[in-house]
């Protein structure tokens, strides 16, 4: 169809409505018939896109009480154009009024949520944090021991727990607690014993209700235990605490364990002649200046950082966070591996050299070379020493990594 023939046809269509109303609609879709031509369709398939005439007339005819009430500055159902109009405006007031309404709620529940949370941190203060003292109104003691022991073994639930060289030759423990702690300190079959832990019978409760809100409220206990040794040999230190952080320094024994579930380890200037432990599941570990037959050290989610370590083996781990390494030497077998974190060594050594992880990167230098070099990524870059000579194996290996290992200038 031509255009001249639809816009006539459309005209006899809205041949009801008044001779100015007829004339905007015919100038309105010839100028979108002579625009779809502008863009390259033919006369014949603009005019068939618009759907043909009587389906335009009706949609002229919907359009039109709108477009009249805009002109008249009048919203479309002010007037009869729309009987639903009046519904519409009282549904919009009462609307409006909702939205206000629900505003003042969240306002009054925002303050009443605020003043719960100050309610309930307070009764933690109270309950908590405030010291639990004991009949002689002390949360602090200390204990000098004087009974011969050979081995020290400390418990603790929430308690940091720091182990050190005493400066005077004489071996003391030192506690602070708060909350509901029981605290034991004695020395049993040669053995220093040291227990620091949350007592379920001591534990405070707190009663409390806002805005008839009831709950309750229970404190445990947590602090800290310092115990200084002195300058011998001692048969084994063993530390083990649930959310504390252990450190260690100073210190020599035939073997030692630093275990923590949460905290922290930290090792710093120790000989240990036989085995030495480091653990930790969510925290870090870190170890400078050790002596060791041999080390262990592993955390889960934890970083493990090694600095100035001499082994007779070594083996560190951890499975989310990075393996680093710098000046650790070891006499036999060094193992260090990481599941997602990067594997990094600075002028590390060992008889055997065993690095691996699965999507991290592992890069580093060794003193001496190999006899045999083995490195594997399935997608990342490998670069490993060509050396004609040399004792042991380095093989590393990763996943998703590069491997980059060089041998130290």
């Amino acid at each position: 169809m031509k255009k001249e023939e639809f816009l006539a046809e459309l005209a006899s269509e809205l041949r009801d409505l008044s001779k100015e109303d007829i004339a905007r609609s015919l100038e309105f879709y010839g100028e979108m018939i002579d625009e779809r031509v502008e863009d390259g369709m033919s006369v014949e398939d603009a005019v068939a896109e618009l759907g043909g005439a009587e389906k335009v007339a009706q949609q002229v005819m919907a359009e039109l009480p709108r477009e009249r009430a805009a002109a008249d500055g009048k919203k479309p159902w002010d007037d009869e154009n729309w009987p639903l109009g009046a519904d519409m405006d009282a549904l919009g007031k009462n609307m409006d009024a909702l939205g206000r309404k629900m505003g003042e709620l969240g306002d009054e529940l925002g303050r009443k949520m605020g003043a719960l949370g100050d309610q309930i941190a307070a009764e933690y203060e109270r309950a908590y944090e405030q010291p639990e003292e004991d009949d002689d109104g002390e949360r602090e003691h200390s204990y000098d021991i004087a009974e011969p022991f050979t081995a020290l073994d400390v418990q603790t639930g929430s308690s940091d727990v720091r182990v050190l060289r005493s400066g005077d030759g004489k071996t003391r423990v030192e506690t602070e607690r708060w909350g509901a702690v029981r605290e034991t300190v004695e020395v049993r079959n040669g053995v220093l014993t040291v227990v620091h832990s949350f007592d379920a019978g001591e534990q405070r409760r707190k009663k409390g209700s806002l805005f008839g809100l009831k709950f309750l409220f229970t404190a445990g206990g947590s602090g800290s235990v310092t115990v200084y040794l002195a300058d011998e040999m001692w048969e084994s230190i063993s530390v083990k605490t649930l959310s504390g952080n252990v450190e260690a320094e100073d210190l020599r024994a035939r073997a030692a364990l630093l275990s923590t579930k949460s905290g922290d380890v930290n090792a710093r200037h120790l000989t240990v002649e036989g085995k030495l432990a480091l653990e930790s599941m969510s925290g870090d570990v870190d170890m400078d200046d050790l002596t060791a037959g041999e080390l262990f050290a592993r955390t889960m989610s934890g970083d493990v950082d090694a600095d100035g370590v001499n082994v007779g083996a070594i083996e560190l781990s951890s499975k989310s966070g990075d393996v680093d390494l710098e000046s650790v030497l070891a006499q036999g077998t060094l193992c260090a591996e990481s599941t997602s974190g990067d594997v990094s060594l600075h002028r590390c050594d060992g008889r055997d050299v065993l690095l691996r992880s699965t999507s991290g990167d592992i890069d580093g230098t060794l003193l001496t070379p190999k006899a045999e070099f083995r490195g594997r990524s399935v997608s990342g870059d490998v670069d490993l020493p060509q050396c004609e000579e040399g004792t042991g194996v380095c093989e590393a290996s990763t996943t998703s990594g590069d491997v980059s290992i060089r041998i130290a200038p």
